[in-house]
């Protein structure tokens, strides 16, 4: 049975969920996790166990052994596990018929005969399946399985997904809804990144002039401001500054010391105020509790030394740009430097 991702989720909230799942049509990590942690959900409503967890391997001959024992018997700390197998190419022409993987073909069609007590997921980066493969013909027929297409999701099931999402925290027009379509190209994982930025630049308010969406969220194919400032508070200055390179033009340093100030200043107060709770801590700031709680993890990583460093490192910078001692192609470089001394 092939579905797309939504309504293949849309059927596990029915209880409607089979055994196996074999996803296709671009590798996007979220795809797979959320349709592991509705499959998680939905079996812990109907067992009442929190028994239960996700494991990921690689489809290899290697792991192969240490994904059914997941599957079957669980670990340590579960008696079961939804298993997650990546690189799960055989059901498509990139792998030759006599390769090592492809022997692992007659194992898999076992698990139709023998399906664990728990879901396994099966994904593949590949496009088109090869429906000449017993394994695929096997996957398509049965009723066991659902193999899900990432690149048909409908655009009524897109706009299903961003008001979800939404919830009660944010609302958008109808044109902004077929804008994240368009920028975020049919990626999952972007779509789901950007309402979170959304969500944050709204507050609130709840709501973003078609102006302001159209500055907070990114165009896949032109890069992302947010990663750069994310890439940095990870303590990855080389990564970031390859990053920022690959931005459009249009984008602006001024722009990211200010993103990076400002997340600067959340870790700053995360560590200054360790028992105050998130909401709190929104509300004297004027940001969105999910800002204050990536702020938290970041914390985490960077110490409040460093932060307060870094904002004034960045104020003393500023300044240099707009009183003229330093250009802003020479900024961009010593600002990385810098990061790189202090991180």
């Amino acid at each position: 049975m092939e579905r797309s991702l939504y309504a293949a989720i849309e059927e596990i909230r029915g209880k409607k969920r089979v055994n196996l799942y074999l996803l296709y049509g671009n590798e996007d990590p979220f795809a797979a996790k959320w349709l592991a942690e509705e499959l998680k959900k939905s079996l812990q409503q109907e067992t009442g166990s929190a028994d239960l967890e996700i494991a990921r391997f690689p489809f290899s001959v290697d792991h192969w052994e240490s994904c059914l024992t997941a599957a079957y018997q669980g670990d340590l700390f579960s008696s079961h596990q939804i298993v997650m197998c990546t690189g799960f190419e055989i059901v498509t022409s990139q792998i030759k018929a006599k390769s090592t993987e492809a022997d692992l073909a007659e194992d898999v069609i076992q698990l139709f005969r023998d399906p664990p007590a728990s879901p396994m997921i099966f994904q593949s980066s590949a496009e088109k399946l090869d429906e000449r493969k017993k394994l695929t013909k096997q996957f398509l027929a049965d009723n066991r399985s659902v193999v899900i297409a990432l690149h048909k999701l409908r655009q009524d099931e897109w706009k299903r997904i961003v008001m979800e999402w939404a919830g009660n925290n944010l609302a958008l027009s109808s044109w902004q809804i077929e804008q994240l379509e368009l920028r975020c190209a049919g990626s999952l994982s972007m779509l789901r990144q950007e309402m979170d930025k959304l969500i944050l630049f709204a507050g609130e308010q709840k709501q973003l002039s078609d102006d302001d969406f159209m500055k907070v969220t990114v165009d896949a194919a032109t890069g992302d401001m947010f990663a750069v400032v994310r890439i940095v508070m990870e303590k990855k200055p080389a990564k970031a500054y390859e990053l920022f390179q690959k931005l459009d033009q249009k984008e602006s340093f001024f722009a990211l010391l200010a993103l990076l100030a400002r997340q600067y200043r959340l870790v700053a107060r995360v560590h200054a105020q360790p028992g105050i709770p998130d909401q709190a801590i929104a509300k004297s700031m004027g940001v969105h509790p999910y800002g204050v709680k990536v702020a938290r993890d970041q914390s985490r990583i960077v110490s409040l030394a460093e932060a307060e460093e870094m904002l004034k490192q960045m104020n003393h910078l500023e300044f240099m740009i707009k009183s003229g001692q330093i250009q802003e192609k020479s900024a961009v470089e010593w600002f990385f430097l810098k990061l790189l001394q202090v991180t």
